[in-house]
């Protein structure tokens, strides 16, 4: 199964991505009670994004990308990450994950002698939708 990856920051492909790491904070609680345990848990949960990508290819998507995450400390964007997979059996479908309001959590950098410069970038989500597209 062959699939196509693609990253998206407030509606702007961002290219030359290495990783995707999304994951869930579930809060759940459970209360004592005469008649026994009662658990209680949310429909809505935050999420934490991370996203590994290598330095921009141009002088203009650097100075763009940048920008973008100072104004993204304190305006919230949505972050739309894609997946194509294709599939002689079972046909080709894409998966969206739209991660909802998303703030800057973290914007690390690292330069080494053997690599190309790599980014790892960090969000705080309110939420996220999964949506599904049969091509």
């Amino acid at each position: 199964m062959v699939a196509n990856k693609e990253i998206y920051i407030a509606g702007r492909r961002i290219g030359l991505g290495t990783s995707v790491k999304g994951s869930v904070e579930v809060n759940r609680s459970t209360t004592q009670t005469f008649d026994g345990p009662k658990g209680a848990g949310v429909k809505d949960v935050s999420h934490t994004l991370e996203i590994g990508k290598l330095s921009c290819d141009t002088f203009e998507d650097y100075k763009e990308l940048s920008k973008l995450m100072i104004e993204m400390r304190s305006n919230p964007e949505t972050i739309t990450v894609s997946e194509t997979f294709v599939s002689p059996e079972a046909g080709n479908f894409t998966v969206y994950k739209h991660y909802i309001n998303c703030l800057v959590d973290g914007d690390e950098y690292e330069m080494s002698a053997e690599d190309l410069t790599a980014s790892t970038l960090k969000f705080a989500s309110e939420g996220m939708n999964e949506e599904y597209s049969e091509n």
